[in-house]
């Protein structure tokens, strides 16, 4: 059994979701302090809120992390989504132009207006403890044509022109992953962390406009708050918070 980074590494060729898959194995065995599962294609790959994520075989990077993030309060989950988008960002950035990289809220990692990421991440709490973070990601790595359906995805091929291994960015992803949810212990880390993720945070700061509540309207993202919610500011001066699927970026 490979492992990278003391995660245990399963690998399988095909599978229905590999965020199911590491729910299963939490049952079966909950002693496992972390692990990895990785396949070459999904076929009940799901996004948050039951989005599908759709990918051809073997061309991309589909992978769940599932780790117990003991140190980090339940209270403070939204840490781990924070944490994990900027992982993602920072390996990125070796191969794209950095500034074009952008975190659509909550972690939708984007190269300008398109989409080049998804993750689906399902922490279990009891009471305020921590048990089990599944982090699902998908990132359109040597993938060149899409379905038309798919609004605006991009792929590090299609952004470079290069064809890249797949399993040396896993396992810098995992590397740097697993390196910042690590820091997370500390506060200097987790106040850096927050600010970075504000600074990446896709139209932070800029009029755009929105659905919110069946309705367009115009605001300016102004943050995120403890929870996880989108702050926003309408131009009348009113702050709304939002939770995901409750406001529609245009």
């Amino acid at each position: 059994m490979l492992s990278i980074m003391g995660y245990e590494h399963f690998h399988l060729p095909e599978t229905d979701s590999t965020n199911l898959q590491a729910h299963a194995i939490i049952a079966l065995n909950g002693d496992q302090e972390k692990f990895l599962i990785s396949t070459d294609f999904q076929s009940s790959g799901k996004g948050l809120e039951e989005n599908e994520w759709v990918s051809q075989p073997g061309l991309n990077l589909l992978f769940s992390m599932a780790l117990q993030p003991k140190w980090i309060a339940a209270s403070k989950q939204f840490l781990i989504t924070q944490a994990v988008s900027l992982g993602v960002i920072e390996v990125v950035k070796e191969y794209v132009e950095s500034d074009s990289l952008r975190i659509k809220w909550p972690n939708d990692i984007y190269i300008g207006d398109r989409k080049l990421a998804g993750m689906l991440i399902s922490n279990t709490i009891s009471g305020s403890d921590l048990l089990w973070s599944v982090i699902g990601i998908g990132l359109n790595v040597n993938q060149v044509s899409f379905p038309a359906r798919l609004p605006n995805p991009v792929s590090l091929a299609l952004e470079t022109g290069n064809t890249f291994n797949t399993n040396t960015l896993l396992e810098k992803l995992v590397y740097k992953i697993d390196q910042l949810l690590i820091k997370c212990r500390f506060v200097s880390t987790i106040e850096s962390l927050q600010q970075l993720y504000l600074d990446r945070l896709y139209r932070y700061q800029q009029w755009a406009p929105y659905d919110y509540q069946d309705e367009t309207i115009e605001a300016r993202i102004d943050g995120v708050n403890e929870f996880g919610q989108l702050r926003l500011e309408m131009r009348n001066g009113k702050e709304i918070c939002c939770n995901y699927k409750e406001i529609i970026f245009l």
